[in-house]
């Protein structure tokens, strides 16, 4: 009796193992190039890696199975986060995606011919969120963390589409 029973833990057991492999590689969204020393983090598994001087790194977890919740973070960068599903044979991919409004220290005019059409501020995302899935890996694009070159990049963008 009892040896039916440890063949059944462990036929139980060993049906509840999952391997989650996740490869792929940190890019900087504005330079284009691979980032090293980036923090990978599976989030709740206590699971780090660190990328590679290419910017690649490789996280790998076995045991029970779940959505694996990944994020990434580096000094100077904004952070991203992605969880990953697979039901019924599709892969689905959920991004964090958080903004705050940032208040201009005076109106802004996108046209400067129409003072009746003023700004006074914009939203800006808190997290990265550019990302590619190719073959077996993902390529994460990192945003820089300087909120005043994306305001000033927010209002030359306006002053253009005015124009």
């Amino acid at each position: 009796m009892n040896f039916l029973l440890i063949i059944i833990i462990t036929l139980f057991l060993s049906g509840c193992e999952c391997q989650i492999n996740i490869k792929g590689q940190i890019i900087s969204n504005s330079t284009g190039l691979p980032l090293e020393g980036v923090l990978i983090d599976l989030k709740r598994k206590n699971v780090k890696v660190i990328s590679d001087k290419y910017g690649k790194f490789n996280l790998e977890h076995f045991g029970g199975c779940f959505d694996p919740l990944i994020q990434i973070t580096k000094k100077g960068y904004k952070p991203f986060e992605i969880k990953f599903s697979n039901s019924d044979n599709l892969n689905t991919y959920k991004i964090k995606n958080v903004s705050k409004w940032y208040e201009y220290p005076t109106l802004f005019y996108p046209d400067s011919s129409d003072s009746n059409y003023s700004l006074t501020g914009t939203w800006i995302s808190q997290y990265s969120r550019n990302f590619q899935i190719k073959s077996d890996s993902i390529i994460i694009f990192l945003d820089e963390e300087n909120i005043n070159k994306e305001i000033e990049s927010i209002k030359k963008e306006l002053q253009t589409k005015k124009q």
